[in-house]
């Protein structure tokens, strides 16, 4: 049996051919530090951030794309497969997603989470490449394809051609980078302390880099910092527009400084597909039009369900295992390495 799995820093997807996508569920995992026990993982596990006891800790083990905790890792990656597939799958083989630039050390650390839970074999795909194919482009043709995949903890960008990265770029700031800035600016403004769901739930009702809708507001729940007691403050999406457009801006950095570094020939091809957005964070309102004002030559397109794209493309990456597998190398093959 094959089984495909994004295991993101924010969010960890589980997928399977026949049955789609069975798991979409924070990277969270809760356990108790005096015995080491899982308490519990997921969307459970992320209600319990910053409302734990002393010896209960919620953890991500995925930071920035990188494994910060193995041992937790390997427990959320057997909790989600078992809990998608309603049983214990005796030796299957897993494909999942790696960031561009990745180390081998990290990539490494990747795959030996995975490996713990009894596989046949672990086979990897660059992150762009999955959200391409998730995307609906074809990888494999000689037409060079942009994409930018906007996570929480990574921006993975990429020019592809020919079932590889002809140039690329992983930037480590992304959706989570903006809920850190705005917990920031509320502390440096109003001496409110806030937690990190709160400025999540905050980039997800109110967040834009660039103003397009009307102004909206969003309370703010909290700690005051000089009184010590609970707070509120009401904010308004056009104030907090700057704090969000700082790392849309790096990555828009980030994308110009692969076109310099793409053949000519490819950014001819890119010139007349343009450039193809995946990832949770590029749902944030004002993409489009912040990117115009940088990159005023090129087409720009939001895929459809952007934040399941990595995941269909793992998918979809799926059918190559069998040629790997038989040595078929002559042919164009996506997927990066087995294991």
């Amino acid at each position: 049996m094959n089984i495909a799995i994004d295991i993101g820093t924010c969010n960890t997807q589980v997928a399977t051919k026949n049955k789609g996508v069975i798991i979409s569920e924070p990277s969270v995992i809760t356990y108790d530090t005096y015995t080491n026990s899982i308490i519990t993982v997921g969307d459970m596990a992320y209600k319990t951030i910053g409302k734990t006891p002393e010896r209960v800790k919620a953890t991500f083990p995925m930071v920035d794309g990188a494994v910060s905790a193995s041992e937790l890792m390997e427990n959320m990656i057997r909790i989600f497969i078992e809990k998608g597939c309603r049983k214990r799958i005796s030796m299957p083989k897993i494909i999942t997603a790696v960031p561009g630039g990745i180390t081998e050390v990290e990539r490494r650390a990747i795959v030996n989470a995975i490996s713990s839970y009894g596989v046949r074999s672990v086979y990897l795909i660059e992150t762009p490449k999955a959200s391409a194919m998730g995307a609906g482009l074809d990888i494999l043709s000689g037409e060079g394809k942009l994409i930018a995949d906007l996570g929480g903890g990574t921006a993975d960008i990429a020019v592809l051609s020919l079932g590889g990265v002809s140039s690329g770029i992983s930037i480590k700031k992304a959706g989570n980078e903006m809920d850190k800035n705005i917990i920031k600016y509320m502390k440096s403004h109003y001496n409110l302390s806030i937690g990190q769901q709160m400025a999540e739930q905050c980039k997800k009702e109110i967040g834009a880099v660039k103003f397009v809708d009307a102004d909206k507001t969003f309370i703010m729940k909290g700690r005051d910092m000089v009184s010590g007691l609970p707070k509120a403050i009401e904010v308004r999406k056009s104030q907090l527009i700057p704090i969000y457009q700082r790392t849309m801006l790096e990555i828009i950095r980030g994308i110009v400084d692969v076109l310099e570094n793409t053949p000519p020939e490819l950014n001819g091809d890119i010139l007349k597909s343009g450039i193809v957005f995946t990832g949770g964070l590029s749902k944030i309102e004002g993409l489009k039009e912040l990117v115009k004002d940088y990159i005023r030559n090129l087409k720009i397109t939001i895929a459809s369900e952007p934040e399941f794209c990595t995941i269909k493309g793992i998918v979809k990456a799926s059918q190559y295992i069998n040629k790997v597998d038989n040595n078929k190398g002559h042919e164009i093959n996506p997927l990066l390495a087995v294991y």
